[in-house]
C-alpha cells in the first residue's frame, strides 16, 4: 500500500511524501525489491545517484530476475555517461523479459548515441511492434530516417509521435527542421511556433526558427531567435550549441 501510494506521490512531483512511502514500505518489508527500484527511481530524478545506485543493486540483489531493475540502473548509467554498463543492463534486461519495449526503447536510443542507427533502429522497431502506443519511438525512429534523407517515412512517423501526444515540442521542431528540408517555409515556421509555444525554453526550436527567418531576409527577426536559443544553450549547460549559434550571429555581424 506504502509502495502503491508513494508511486501517486511521485506522479504528482511531491517527492518527499512519495519517499516517506518507499521508506516505510521498504522498513515493514526489507526484501521488498519493486520499492528499492521505485526508491531508487526517485534518487535519480532528484540527482542522487550514489544512492540511487544502491538501491538499484539492491532490488537486483533481492529479485536477480527484475529485468525493471536492470533498465532503470541503465538509465542512470545512461545519464552517467556511463554506456558500457548501462548496454549490458539493457541486454540483460531484455534478455530476462524479451517484451519490455521500453529496455528496446533506452537501448536504441544508446545505440543512437553511439553513432549504431542499424542498431538503434531495430530495437524502435521492436519497441513499436511490442507497444504501439508511447510516441517517443516515433520521434526517435523519424530522426532515424531524416537522417538517413527519407524524408517520407520520417514525416510519417513525426506526424504519429504528434498525433499520440500533442504537447511534445521537440517532435514538432524535427518536423519543423523537415519541412524546412523541403523548403516548405509556411508549414516548417508553423511548427517552429508551436513548438516554442508548448515549451519555451527550447533552444534549438528558436535555432531553427531564426535560421528560417535568415533565409527570408527576415534580419532582425532572425538575430531576435538566434540570440534567445544562445542564451538559453548558455543557461543549459550546452557549450556545443550556444558556440554553434554565436557562430552563425558572427557570420550575420549580430555579435
Amino acid at each position: 500500500a506504502y509502495n502503491n501510494r508513494g508511486n501517486l506521490y511521485y506522479q504528482q512531483q511531491k517527492f518527499d511524501l512519495a519517499l516517506a512511502d518507499y521508506n516505510k514500505a521498504i522498513e515493514l518489508d526489507p526484501r521488498d525489491a519493486p520499492a528499492y527500484v521505485n526508491r531508487g527511481n526517485l534518487y535519480g530524478r532528484q540527482q542522487k545517484f550514489d544512492l540511487a545506485l544502491s538501491d538499484f543493486k539492491k532490488a537486483i540483489e533481492l529479485d536477480p530476475r527484475f529485468a525493471m531493475a536492470y533498465n532503470n540502473r541503465g538509465n542512470l548509467y545512461y545519464q552517467q555517461q556511463k554506456f558500457d554498463l548501462a548496454l549490458s543492463d539493457y541486454n540483460q534486461a531484455i534478455d530476462l523479459d524479451p517484451r519490455f519495449a521500453y529496455a528496446y526503447t533506452n537501448r536504441g536510443t544508446l545505440y543512437q548515441e553511439q553513432q549504431k542507427p542499424d542498431l538503434a533502429l531495430a530495437d524502435f522497431n521492436k519497441a513499436i511492434e511490442i507497444d504501439p502506443r508511447p510516441a517517443i519511438n516515433y520521434y526517435n525512429r523519424g530522426n532515424l530516417y531524416s537522417l538517413w534523407q527519407k524524408p517520407d517515412l520520417a514525416l510519417a512517423d513525426f506526424n504519429k509521435a504528434i498525433e499520440i501526444d500533442p504537447r511534445s515540442a521537440p517532435a514538432y521542431t524535427n518536423r519543423g527542421n523537415l519541412y524546412y528540408q523541403q523548403h516548405q517555409t509556411d508549414l516548417a515556421l508553423s511548427d517552429f511556433n508551436k513548438a516554442i509555444e508548448l515549451d519555451p525554453r527550447l533552444a534549438y526550436a528558436y535555432t531553427s526558427r531564426g535560421l528560417l527567418y535568415d533565409s527570408r531576409q527576415e534580419t532582425e527577426k532572425a538575430i531576435k531567435d538566434l540570440r534567445q536559443a544562445a542564451e538559453l544553450f548558455r543557461q543549459q549547460g550546452n557549450a556545443g550549441g550556444y558556440e554553434k549559434v554565436m557562430q552563425i550571429l558572427r557570420e550575420l555581424g549580430a555579435v
